[in-house]
C-alpha cells in the first residue's frame, strides 16, 4: 500500500494537483473504466484514495504542449500529482502498470470477438492472451498465420485444428483478435493480471456461459474477506466460473487452490486465467452441478461458491442432499457446504434473495435446520446490478460451525453505477459489508428467527430505510442524495447542450 492510500481527495483536488481543469478529470473518469472508484462520500462530495489515483495517473503521460518548464520528457500526471502532494509515492516493485489505453484495447478485442462469433469461447480468448505474453514462439507463428488469413480474405480458422482450444470446433475468425493483441505493449506480473481482469469484465458483459456467472471482483474479495483464508489452507471453488474466486483468495494469502467445474471447457478456461495471474490449481470437471456424493468430496478449509440459481431438481434420479422435486438446487449447495463444515472450516455461498425468505415449507425447513444447527454465521444483502448478465440482487451466505444466532447485514443500497446497468462496490464498502458491527448489521438470536419463521432477509430485518423514526432520511443518506442531485443536474445540462447542438432544442 502506498503512503498516500489513506488520504482521500475530491475530483476538484485531483484536478488542482494535476494542473488541469475539473472537466479533464471528469473526462478521464468517463472514458476510462479503469479510473479508480470512489472510496467514500463526504459532505456531498465523492472522495478517492490518493494512492489509487496516483497509480492510475502513472499511465498518463504529459504531452509536450502541457509540460511545465521544469518537467522533463516522459513526465506523467502521476509524477505531477505526487509533487503537488509533497510525497514520492511510487508503484510497488512487483507492479508493472498497464497504460490506461489498455482499457480501450480490451474493448476492441471484445468487440472483434463479438462480431466474429468467438465471444462465447472466453477460454479461447484468454488462451490467446496467454500465448501473446507467456509463449512468444507459439504466438509469433500464430500471428503470422493470422496475417495470412487476413491477406487471403478468408479470415477463418478452426481453433481446434490450430491446437489452441479443445471444444472450440466451430470455424472462428481469429485474425482481427490476433492483430489487436499483437499491438499491445509487453505486459507482465500485476499489469498482465489487471489487463486480464479488465478483459474478463468486458467479455462477461457480452457473454453468459450456460448459467455460470462470472463473479465480480468486488464480490469475490468480499467472499474472501468474510472467510479469512490463512496461509497454507486449502481454498476450494466448488462451482468454478473463470477462477476469479481463487484469484481473490490467492491475493489475500498464500493458499492451496482447488476447483470443481461443470465442463471440461470451463476447467481449461479456469487454468488459463490462473496462469495469467501467476497461479496454479488442481481443477476437475464434474457433470452433476458440483453436488457430488459425499464419498467423492474432499476436505477443504474454505469453500467459495457462486452456483447457478435457476436450476431445480426435476425429480429424475436420486434426490441430491435432500432436495425434493421442484426445489431450487441452491438449497442443495447450502446443505452440501454445511455438511462439510468441521471445526475451523467456513464457506461463502452466493444465493438468490428468495432463499432467505421463501414461504414454502420445504424451503423454511432447510433454513431452520441450518440455523438451529448453528451453521449460519451471517447473511449479507447485496445491491442489484453487480452482475453484468442480470440486474437481480443477490445474498451472500456465510457458514461456520458453532455460530450463535445469525448476523444479517443490509448492503442493498451500496455501490456506484459505472454504466446504465452495472453497479460497483468500492473497497471501503466491501470492508463495511465484511464488518460485524455498524448500522447495517443486526444480530438475530435463534428465538428471534423462530418467531419470524426463520426469515433471514437482511433488507427486511435490518430495516435501515425505515429506521429514521419520524419518516425522515437517515443522516448518512443525506450527502449521498445531495451528490446524486448535483450529478443529475450536470447530466441535464449536458443533455440540453447536446440537444441544442443537433437543433432539437425546443424551449
Amino acid at each position: 500500500m502506498d503512503a498516500s492510500d489513506a488520504e482521500l481527495v475530491t475530483m476538484a483536488e485531483i484536478a488542482r494537483r494535476c494542473g488541469v481543469q475539473r472537466g479533464a478529470v471528469s473526462n478521464w473518469r468517463r472514458r476510462h473504466p479503469g479510473f479508480p472508484a470512489p472510496a467514500d462520500v463526504g459532505q456531498g462530495r465523492e472522495l478517492f484514495h490518493a494512492g489509487e489515483v496516483a497509480r492510475w495517473l502513472d499511465g498518463r503521460g504529459i504531452d509536450r504542449g502541457s509540460r511545465r518548464p521544469e518537467e522533463p520528457e516522459g513526465r506523467t500526471y502521476g509524477d505531477r500529482f505526487r509533487a503537488a502532494t509533497g510525497t514520492e509515492v511510487r508503484p510497488r516493485r512487483d507492479e508493472v502498470k498497464a497504460e490506461p489505453e489498455l482499457s480501450v484495447s480490451a474493448l476492441q478485442i471484445v468487440g472483434a470477438a463479438e462480431r466474429s462469433g468467438i465471444a462465447r469461447y472466453s477460454g479461447l480468448i484468454l488462451e490467446l492472451v496467454r500465448l501473446r505474453f507467456q509463449e512468444p514462439r507459439r504466438w509469433q507463428a500464430l500471428a503470422r498465420d493470422g496475417a495470412a488469413w487476413a491477406e487471403q480474405g478468408r479470415g477463418t480458422g478452426s481453433a481446434a485444428d490450430l491446437g489452441l482450444w479443445p471444444g472450440a470446433d466451430t470455424p472462428v475468425y481469429l485474425a482481427r483478435v490476433v492483430e489487436l493483441l499483437n499491438r499491445l505493449p509487453e505486459l507482465q506480473g500485476r499489469a498482465l493480471a489487471e489487463f486480464t481482469d479488465g478483459l474478463l469484465d468486458r467479455l462477461m458483459a457480452h457473454s453468459v456461459r450456460g448459467g455460470d456467472f462470472y463473479t465480480p471482483r468486488e464480490l469475490a474479495r468480499l467472499m474472501v474477506a468474510v472467510t479469512e483464508p490463512r496461509p497454507g489452507e486449502t481454498v476450494q471453488d466448488s462451482c468454478c466460473g473463470m477462477g476469479e474466486l481463487l484469484v481473490a483468495a490467492a491475493e489475500a494469502a498464500d493458499v492451496r487452490l482447488r476447483a470443481r467445474t461443470r465442463a471440461k471447457e470451463t476447467c481449461e478456461a479456469t487454468l488459463v486465467n490462473l496462469r495469467l495471474h501467476g497461479l496454479e490449481a488442481r481443477v476437475t470437471a464434474d457433470a452433476d452441478d458440483g453436488l457430488t456424493t459425499k464419498e467423492l468430496r474432499e476436505p477443504f478449509d474454505v469453500m467459495l461458491a457462486n452456483p447457478p440459481f435457476t436450476i431445480t431438481f426435476d425429480g429424475t434420479g436420486e434426490p441430491r442432499l435432500g432436495v425434493p422435486k421442484g426445489q431450487s438446487l441452491i438449497y442443495g449447495w447450502l446443505r452440501m457446504a454445511a455438511e462439510e463444515l468441521g471445526p475451523g472450516r467456513r464457506a461463502a455461498v452466493v444465493a438468490p434473495p428468495a432463499a432467505a425468505w421463501s414461504r414454502r415449507s420445504v424451503d423454511r425447513r432447510v433454513r431452520e435446520d441450518l440455523v438451529v444447527s448453528g451453521l449460519v454465521e451471517r447473511v449479507i444483502a447485496l445491491p442489484a446490478g453487480l452482475f453484468a448478465a442480470t440486474s437481480v440482487p443477490v445474498h451472500l451466505w456465510v457458514l461456520r460451525q458453532g455460530s450463535r444466532g445469525v448476523l444479517v447485514v443490509d448492503g442493498s443500497d451500496l455501490g456506484t453505477m459505472v454504466d446504465r446497468s452495472r453497479r460497483r462496490l468500492s473497497a471501503a464498502e466491501v470492508a463495511e459489508l465484511a464488518s460485524t458491527r455498524g448500522p447495517r448489521v443486526r444480530r438475530m438470536t435463534v428465538a428471534d428467527l423462530r418467531e419470524r419463521e426463520f426469515e433471514l432477509d437482511p433488507v427486511r430485518l435490518v430495516g435501515r430505510r425505515a429506521s429514521s423514526g419520524d419518516g425522515g432520511l437517515p443522516e448518512d443518506m443525506i450527502p449521498v442524495l445531495r451528490a446524486a442531485e448535483r450529478e443529475a443536474a450536470e447530466a441535464d445540462r449536458a443533455a440540453a447542450e447536446q440537444l441544442r447542438r443537433v437543433g432539437r432544442w425546443t424551449s
